[in-house]
């Protein structure tokens, strides 16, 4: 995504990337450090140790297996209430999932661009976060299972 982000310098873009533990390796020292080799005011970290998200967004994608390694883009009319919403559109490297394709850099970027055409100008970017996103992502679950954070990105 750091090649999405470098090709694209629209700064009404917004990207969100969760780190979870998927493999054995994965833990919340390897995320930071990874995620200190590429910096973008556009850009913000999460941590989700439990792996709450890989689980929400399997069952909003309706996917037979845990959700990592998947790329999704949300346009202007997104909204999220106690579930994540379903990407207006998506990408993986899962084996098994054919329900959306496989990572393609370009055809991502093309669609990233598709989508910020039919977006408004910057002066009406609006994003509301309700909760305390500013805090890691290991203290989330409470709150998403209870409903009390709402994400609404409009572009």
């Amino acid at each position: 995504m750091q090649e999405v982000l470098n090709n694209i310098p629209d700064g009404r873009l917004r990207a969100y990337i969760i780190w979870l533990p998927a493999i054995q390796s994965d833990d919340r020292a390897s995320a930071e450090e990874r995620s200190a080799e590429f910096a973008d005011p556009r850009l913000t970290y999460f941590w989700d140790g439990g792996r709450l998200t890989g689980k929400l967004w399997q069952r909003a994608l309706d996917i037979p297996r845990f959700a990592w390694d998947v790329y999704f883009l949300y346009g202007a009319e997104a909204h999220w209430e106690k579930e994540p919403a379903v990407p207006d559109f998506w990408m993986h490297q899962l084996d098994g999932v054919t329900t959306a394709p496989l990572l393609n850099q370009p055809e991502f970027e093309l669609k990233v661009k598709e989508l910020l055409g039919k977006a408004k100008s910057a002066d009406h970017l609006k994003r509301t976060v309700k909760g305390q996103w500013s805090k890691p992502m290991v203290n989330r679950p409470s709150a998403i299972d209870h409903g009390r954070m709402t994400i609404d990105l409009f572009l």
